[in-house]
């Protein structure tokens, strides 16, 4: 999943809610795309060797105060301007931190040579024949951009600065991301000369490697000398021409077409917000299910598809609950086509089980679209109660849960026995933390009914100590159980935070 911070920030107590709102539907990778025209969302030390005199603190100094500063035609009308801000280095690595305790891996995203003129706006040296858009008279910056215009910015391949800057800034993020990749975008870069453009993009993937990490780009890039096993991003393009690229150069490959995984499109005709360029109308939660990743490039099967990815962009979204409004349910369907083979998947079963989901999310406080058509569930039914046992450890560890939950983590707490259960039922069991929105443990599995028989559950094995509900559903949403149970620590455990 992609969230763009660069054109609209979310704070990180935000980016948490975003973590546990992906995790519990099993996304396991978290995309930032954390550098754009309107704004730079990182923050850099100064180096001790900075031959150019680069002054890195500027980035968020000056552009992360900058951001979209006015609502383009597709923005829902009284929304409010993007988000300002940036992330410490403290706040970047509490979010990496924050995404692995949920089972995702981050890969930031520093999109150049186009689409980068908040880097200009902030650093002199960069500003030369070559880059665009040129500083207005008296200043020695490009000015900052506002809109959601895109393709009027480059870097100068000319000038020795951008790969100076580009390897120091590539260097830190490396050092302080975990996770095996390094985005450096590539797209829509207009306005860069082809010959620059593969010069540059060349030499960007070349400082990735020289960090130990892996290189990914928007597809546009696979046009330059990559090294073997660059990682291609499918995004819009000629599909043929890209494959091409892609095993000529033994690349693997991740699939976001717009049509099929771009989020701020609008998803039906009665939203006044949105765009519809990448469909020529709406992006439909069927239309964002019905395709196959394995067969989506000519020749390009699944050995070489990494994964499939939900794409959020800034220019007509701010805020959580307009962003999460058009991310879910079709998030969902996303998610689904990266775990479930094509033969598996019916869209007439999914759209059954995403209606049922609706209570749940309802009562989470997580915004979605009510797709039409989805028979969707609602929280107001008063659940009945399902007997909690006490915590004991003679009560055997039996829970459908498990492959859910990290390992190495402590065990105990509070069981459930579930009686009466109807036969041979699909069964939803969610746990959720009790006093968060979205709370830092949110599982859910579905379960045959019949398999659990009535054997006592363990709904929070491996979890942060504290109070949970519990929530069982039938497969049509109906509410069979409810209940609120206590994780305390044992003496020999350690507690997550």
């Amino acid at each position: 999943m992609q969230i763009d911070v660069a054109r609209s920030f979310y704070t990180v107590d935000e980016m948490k809610e975003h973590i546990d709102n992906a995790a519990q539907f099993k996304f396991n990778m978290l995309h930032l795309h954390l550098t754009d025209d309107q704004g730079w969302r990182i923050a850099m030390d100064q180096p001790l060797v900075n031959p150019s005199g680069i002054k890195y603190t500027d980035l968020t100094e000056i552009s992360g105060k900058t951001a979209m500063t006015y609502n383009d035609a597709g923005v829902l009308q009284g929304t409010e301007l993007g988000h300002t801000g940036f992330y410490t280095k403290a706040d970047y690595q509490e979010i990496v931190r924050y995404a692995g305790e949920n089972g995702m891996a981050v890969v930031p995203e520093i999109d150049m040579p186009g689409h980068t003129t908040a880097a200009l706006h902030a650093i002199p040296q960069l500003n030369s024949a070559g880059s665009a858009p040129k500083p207005l008279s008296g200043t020695d910056t490009a000015p900052a951009q506002g809109s959601g215009n895109v393709g009027g910015s480059t870097f100068d391949a000319d000038n020795p600065a951008t790969y100076e800057f580009t390897k120091e800034v590539l260097t830190q993020l490396a050092a302080m991301t975990p996770g095996p990749y390094l985005h450096v975008g590539g797209d829509e870069s207009h306005v860069t000369p082809h010959d620059k453009y593969n010069k540059m993009i060349t030499a960007f993937a070349g400082q990735v490697l020289e960090v130990d990490k892996k290189v990914i780009g928007w597809n546009e890039y696979s046009s330059a000398a990559l090294p073997a096993g660059a990682v291609v991003q499918y995004w819009a393009g000629n599909r043929q021409t890209v494959a091409n690229r892609v095993l000529a150069n033994d690349s693997k490959v991740i699939l976001s077409p717009a049509e099929k995984t771009y989020i701020p499109q609008k998803q039906e005709s009665s939203q006044t917000a949105g765009g519809t360029w990448a469909c020529g109308g709406p992006c439909t939660l069927k239309n964002h299910y019905e395709w196959d990743p394995a067969n989506y490039l000519p020749g390009v099967g699944d050995d070489r598809v990494l994964g499939v990815e939900t794409v959020q962009w800034g220019e007509w979204i701010r805020g959580m609950d307009q962003t999460e409004s058009y991310q879910y349910p079709r998030a969902l369907a996303t998610a689904e086509l990266g775990w479930s083979p094509q033969a598996s998947r019916k869209y007439a079963d999914f759209n059954q089980r995403v209606g049922a989901l609706g209570g749940r999310m309802a009562l989470e406080g997580l915004t979605h679209f009510k797709t039409t058509g989805i028979n969707w569930t609602t929280a107001s039914a008063a659940p009945e109660t399902i007997p909690v046992l006490p915590d004991t450890s003679s009560l055997p560890e039996v829970s459908p849960l498990d492959l859910a939950l990290p390992a190495g983590e402590f065990t105990g707490g509070a069981y459930l026995t579930l009686k009466n259960l109807p036969a041979n039922e699909w069964l939803l069991v969610a746990v959720e933390r009790v006093g968060k929105a979205r709370g830092n443990a949110n599982r859910f599995e579905w379960v045959r009914s019949n398999e659990l028989g009535t054997a006592p559950l363990n709904v929070a094995n491996g979890v942060t100590p504290g109070d949970y509900n519990v929530t069982v559903q039938g497969e049509t949403g109906s509410l069979l159980g409810f209940a609120t149970v206590a994780k305390s620590s044992p003496a020999n455990g350690n507690a997550g935070n």
